[in-house]
């Protein structure tokens, strides 16, 4: 069952808008890491940035491209999925930097060791979303060879929100 038209068009925009989010949800923890600790080296910062907008351009040409330039899901001219699966990865190789990233400069403080780990617990809390990615991938590989796409796509849409 081929999937309809507005369907995909929905996928499709709901996808980006999901890419936007994420990267506002980056640059949003770059930005704080900053302003916590202005003296920290500006090449990590940019490096940061760096990997965060190679994971943006990606996610965007992949979500775009993947089927020609088409909105249309049809899946002998797409590749797929395959890009998406590059794109889940890079979103959780830039979440796992975000996550560990101000712990090294936290340990350095000169604190009680609770109060060290607390922040760079907190601020590690951000590989429970390396690990939602993780199951969006298992999700995504089990549901993009079923025939029906429409109703495939209704749980890996549902984990991008």
């Amino acid at each position: 069952m081929p999937i309809s038209a507005d369907t995909s068009k929905i996928t499709f925009a709901a996808t980006l808008l999901g890419i936007f989010a994420m990267l506002g949800a980056k640059i949003s923890i770059v930005l704080l890491y900053r302003r916590i600790a202005p003296q920290q080296a500006k090449s990590g910062i940019f490096f940061l940035y760096g990997c965060i907008a190679v994971w943006a351009v990606f996610a965007i040409c992949a979500q775009s491209f993947q089927c020609g330039g088409s909105v249309e899901f049809e899946p002998e001219q797409c590749l797929d999925g395959r890009l998406q699966y590059a794109s889940i990865t890079l979103n959780i190789i830039t979440d796992a930097l975000l996550s560990c990233w101000m712990a090294p400069a936290i340990w350095k403080l000169q604190s009680s060791t609770k109060a060290r780990v607390v922040p760079i617990i907190l601020f590690g809390l951000r590989f429970f979303v390396c690990f939602v990615a993780i199951g969006q991938l298992v999700v995504y590989a089990f549901n993009i060879s079923k025939e029906d796409q429409t109703w495939a796509r209704v749980v890996p849409l549902t984990m991008n929100m």
